[in-house]
């Protein structure tokens, strides 16, 4: 039933409730003359609700709960029959929930394409009539092909098709190696048990690979048990290592022990002194089994391009990733994260949103904004509607992916320099926010070259003008300033430096 339908396994279940409805419904040798369901209630069943299990279906939409403009139907996938009402249980795709509905016009030869999200026609393939002759040369045997298609007993023919149809054309498209190397990197691949893993050979020799090494470094000792006390057990931990593109490095494993902790076997060290890296490296080779992959490129996310003149970092992976898991790889571009001037406030009139959805958004963005200063403000001011939020901020949220999408190459340049000035700036709007009418406040800090330091944040109190809201961004900003000074200070750098905090001209008094 799933395969036919092209369905994943997470509707495994929803398939097995459905073939007990139906088999109750068939049939069966166990009874005479009558259905298992009949032989309990009494009661003929009836077939004419019946519906392709899988196919897809549009739930009308009543009146009251929507306007006048918005569509009528939602679209979904069919899964099985209502246990308490006389209703279908859909799976709704835009919603990704399970919902009940009496109200559904079906489309039977359909079925969702799960890569491409869109609805597909099922193409029937009728095999060629082969001439009495050759079948007599060829012998009885079957293709599979022509098993699949041949007709059950009893069961009506389909109509003649044209010849169009009749030709062996492909059901589905082909795709590009290109789009098949992509989707394979967003596959579940690190699988949760030890069956699941067993059964993949990338995985047998990640825990071969695994047990050498423990047998090698004598990390066991075998112990006498004691009597009272109870053995700890063990669990196999999988982790597929990718590269800066999002294709695979490595296959690793971990037998550990079940305080699901273990200790990371990745050294990350820096420095200015080539010589004493290099010594070090060799000391850590010698003493530990461990292997040199060469200068960083790749962190949590974070891609890292090392050059002689600087260091560069930005997320393009990421941000690509992102605007394929909400739909915007496609969307056109805009200038600016938010539209200028425009304010926001948690009840603005427009219908509601799926709040996990927008949550996920944001926090992704929030995710980003560790090299992407730029829309640091735009994301901190929509994370402020977290809880209810609307469509006008799912909107501005999405305008935000449209701005990425053309802005997908940047990140932060650190140039090397010896020009280790510390230099901030600050500034903040007043009453920027329309809710309770307090300001925003803003600051960055560079050091040589590129800003490593930089926050965006709504003020606790409600400024009562323009100047009190710039001065309470200058505190916030030189409580930073000082706290970066110390740090630089306790890493050898001089305290004579002379370091600026650069803020917007305010006035010393007001009305």
């Amino acid at each position: 039933m799933l395969q036919e339908k092209h369905l994943p396994k997470a509707f495994w279940a929803e398939a097995v409730y459905t073939a007990v409805y139906l088999l109750n419904r068939c049939p069966t040798k166990a009874v005479q003359n009558m259905t298992p369901i009949e032989a309990w209630s009494g009661r003929k069943p009836s077939a004419k609700h019946l519906r392709v299990f899988g196919s897809i279906c549009y739930v009308h939409i009543p009146t009251e709960k929507r306007h006048k403009l918005e569509e009528k139907t939602e679209k979904g996938i069919f899964l099985g029959y209502s246990t308490q009402s006389k209703g279908y249980r859909i799976y709704n795709l835009k919603t990704k929930k399970l919902i009940i509905s009496r109200d559904v016009e079906f489309d039977e030869d359909a079925m969702w394409n799960w890569d491409e999200e869109k609805v597909e026609r099922q193409t029937v393939m009728i095999p060629k009539e082969t001439p009495p002759q050759q079948q007599e040369e060829e012998g009885t045997g079957q293709t599979d092909m022509e098993r699949r298609n041949q007709q059950a007993p009893g069961s009506p023919r389909r109509p003649p098709q044209s010849e169009e149809t009749e030709e062996e054309t492909p059901p589905r498209r082909t795709k590009l190696l290109s789009d098949i190397y992509e989707t394979c990197n967003f596959v579940m691949m690190e699988p949760e048990s030890f069956e699941a893993a067993a059964k993949h050979e990338v995985w047998v020799q990640a825990m071969k690979e695994e047990i050498k090494m423990i047998e090698k470094n004598d990390t066991w000792e075998l112990a006498e048990r004691p009597k009272d006390k109870e053995v700890i057990g063990v669990k196999w931990i999988y982790k597929t290592k990718l590269n800066a593109d999002g294709s695979i490095q490595k296959h690793k494993a971990r037998l550990v022990a079940k305080g699901y902790s273990q200790l990371p076997d990745d050294l990350i060290y820096t420095g200015n002194n080539e010589k004493m890296i290099h010594d070090f490296k060799e000391d850590m080779m010698k003493t530990f089994e461990m292997s040199d992959l060469g200068l960083m490129h790749f962190f949590l996310g974070i891609e890292i391009n090392q050059e002689k003149e600087g260091i560069f970092i930005c997320q393009k992976k990421y941000t690509e990733t992102l605007l394929k898991k909400f739909k915007m790889e496609s969307c056109k571009t805009v200038t600016t994260p938010l539209v200028t001037g425009e304010k926001y406030k948690k009840e603005d009139g427009s219908e509601k949103v799926d709040g996990s959805i927008y949550r996920s958004l944001i926090g992704s963005l929030l995710y980003l904004t560790a090299t992407r200063p730029d829309i640091m403000f735009a994301t901190s001011l929509l994370s402020r509607f977290m809880q209810s939020p609307s469509q006008v901020h799912y909107g501005a949220a999405k305008r935000i992916l449209r701005y990425l999408q053309g802005t997908k190459d940047f990140g932060i340049w650190y140039k090397s320099t010896n020009d280790a000035k510390l230099v901030g700036y600050t500034d903040s709007d007043w009453a920027g926010s329309a809710d309770d009418m307090k300001s925003t406040s803003g600051y960055t800090f560079s050091l040589g070259s590129g800003i490593f330091s930089w926050a965006s944040k709504k003020q606790a109190t409600v400024a009562q003008s323009s100047a009190e809201a710039e001065y309470i961004a200058a505190a916030a900003a030189s409580n930073q300033a000082t706290w970066l000074r110390r740090i630089l200070e306790d890493m050898g750098r001089s305290k004579r430096s002379h370091d600026n905090l650069l803020r917007q001209q305010v006035s010393d008094s007001h009305n």
